[in-house]
């Protein structure tokens, strides 16, 4: 694994006025090429830490940094895929045109898509395989589908880093089991970071977990114990182990531990 920082932090503090902080002293790095999952209870920090590192909040002590450049710079280089899509689903729209809206931002030139762009949301969609789909309503997907869609969309801007928050939200576990054989096989390209609060699905697939509770603290998927959970989540967490269900037995995390609160 490439030992390149795609992101860091170091003595990251955040609070909102008035209030507790949200994160203190939080110091922690993930590789480049890496697989990591953010979980935590609710309230934890989860999603503070994220907008930080995408520098839509501001630090009140300590710095992000994303490929050792500040967030403002350097967000351009990640493909995010937030957890409420704001997407009308009556909205009379195809999938191309979705995934083309991950081209737009600032900078880009005014006027319509050139091929640069068309040729970007082809190879995106084309990538989560729904590449016979471009023309389909998004609102004719079923939700496994446009997830992808939305993927896709991230993908678009031709990232080096996907952010998702909760990217399996309200799907079934075959739907999601598919997802995250998505998410493996783009990681063989980029570093790939998702919060989840099923640290006992997750641990199936990813390497690196980054446990958010106020503070952070990241560790290997197999080092992750029962211990840990209950110090996240409280003592009503359990362990669950997944050994006879994981399915790719030369995957790095078949076999582990995980947990689920």
């Amino acid at each position: 694994m490439n030992t390149v920082s795609a992101v860091s932090a170091r003595g990251l503090t955040f609070a909102f006025p008035g209030d507790p902080p949200a994160l203190e002293d939080v110091t922690f790095t993930i590789a480049e090429g890496d697989f990591a999952s953010v979980v935590g209870p609710n309230g934890g920090g989860k999603t503070t830490l994220l907008r930080l590192l995408l520098g839509l909040l501001k630090p009140t002590r300590g710095e992000a940094r994303l490929f050792g450049q500040p967030p403002e710079v350097a967000r351009r280089q990640v493909g995010y895929l937030a957890q409420r899509a704001r997407l009308d689903p009556h909205f009379p729209v195809c999938v191309r045109d979705v995934v083309l809206m991950g081209r737009l931002g600032p900078g880009r030139p005014v006027g319509p898509f050139g091929r640069g762009d068309k040729d970007a949301a082809r190879r995106a969609l084309a990538e989560v395989g729904l590449a016979d789909a471009a023309r389909r309503p998004f609102a004719a997907l079923s939700g496994g589908q446009k997830q992808r869609a939305l993927i896709a969309r991230a993908l678009a801007c031709e990232p080096r880093l996907l952010l998702l928050d909760e990217p399996t939200a309200s799907l079934d576990q075959h739907v999601e089991g598919e997802l995250f054989a998505l998410l493996r096989e783009l990681n063989r390209r980029l570093t790939v970071i998702i919060v989840s609060h099923d640290l006992g699905f997750v641990s199936r697939w990813v390497r690196t977990v980054v446990c958010v509770n106020r503070r952070v603290a990241v560790h290997p998927t197999g080092e992750v114990t029962a211990e840990i959970i209950r110090e996240m989540y409280g003592d009503e967490a359990r362990l669950v182990r997944h050994d006879r269900h994981a399915t790719d037995p030369g995957h790095p995390s078949a076999g582990r531990p995980g947990g689920r609160p």
